[in-house]
């Protein structure tokens, strides 16, 4: 199976709670604030581990699945900040709020995201929950700080990009797989469990992400998990010539070990759901589209 197939999968399989978060989304999202047209569509793979670790294909309510559609909310405010920060044009082959009515609207349609991403998880009704949401967009903010302000001395060390893409995405991830946790009830245990697996699949999102936009992130003079691996005094010379560093970085295996560190950290994560044996295999179509996702990068790459 491909990665497009595992999607399908997953989709099928949580069709019903995926259709009622679509619902209470159109419902809550006011008609005249303008909104991105990416949030009415994407994978919904956030509010996907929400409902797979809430064993949502059993049953679920409405208080889980508006946890889980509060992190879509808080996703989608990351990304219509980030096309102002970078002043995107297009984002998933729409136009940017960014690029339709400027910065000023861009940045309100944001936080008014990020408003109904607590509302959305006030109404939850799950004190515990609240707090972890809290902490993850306070990591994220600060992620994307650091990558930001960091020299570029810095952010070229593998330990700080890490604990950066950890702070601006995984942290994010952390929080779907124990929010549904959280909303089960489940012993302190079983969250910790959840955290870790969280936090290894969203290691593994982003630098499979930054495989994907390599040739973009590059372009913007952005450093990343391919070009950390394989950077010395040499290469740095291409900084100025994005086609010919993309190429040097795929030829001295930059994208293979970067894939290779992505892998590794999925597999982290399956083992962390090991105490769980449904839960981990509820969680396997959903591992294995990241992996061959970034394995059919990889093939992309070097053929």
């Amino acid at each position: 199976m491909n990665s497009s197939d595992y999607l399908k999968l997953l989709h099928g399989t949580y069709r019903e709670p995926l259709d009622e978060i679509n619902r209470i989304l159109i419902e809550s999202i006011e008609e005249d604030f303008p909104s991105p047209q990416f949030l009415y569509k994407g994978k919904r793979l956030r509010p996907l581990a929400v409902l797979i670790s809430g064993k949502a294909h059993e049953n679920y309510s409405e208080k889980l699945l508006k946890a889980a559609l509060s992190v879509e909310l808080i996703h989608a405010t990351s990304l219509v900040h980030d096309d102002i920060i970078d002043e995107d044009a297009i984002r998933r082959n729409f136009p940017t709020l960014y690029s339709i009515f400027g910065k000023v609207i861009a940045v309100l349609s944001g936080d008014y995201l990020f408003v109904k991403a607590l509302e959305m998880i006030y109404q939850a009704e799950n004190r515990r929950v609240f707090r972890e949401m809290l902490d993850a967009a306070n990591l994220m903010v600060k992620g994307e700080l650091d990558e930001e302000v960091l020299p570029e001395e810095e952010r070229l060390k593998e330990d700080v990009y890490l604990d950066i893409i950890y702070k601006k995405t995984a942290s994010l991830f952390e929080f779907s797989f124990v929010a549904g946790g959280i909303m089960r009830n489940e012993m302190e245990g079983v969250i910790e469990h959840l955290r870790r697996a969280g936090r290894a699949y969203g290691m593994a999102y982003q630098i499979a992400d930054d495989c994907d936009d390599l040739m973009e992130e590059v372009e913007k003079g952005k450093i990343t998990l391919p070009l950390i691996k394989v950077y010395d005094s040499s290469i740095k010379e291409l900084f100025r010539e994005p086609q010919s560093l993309m190429e040097e970085v795929i030829r001295r295996g930059g994208m293979e070990m970067a894939v290779e560190e992505g892998i590794r950290y999925l597999n982290q994560s399956m083992e962390a759901l090991s105490f769980d044996p449904e839960l981990q295999r509820a969680f396997e179509p959903y591992h294995n589209y990241l992996k061959a996702r970034m394995q059919e990068r990889l093939q992309k790459a070097n053929a």
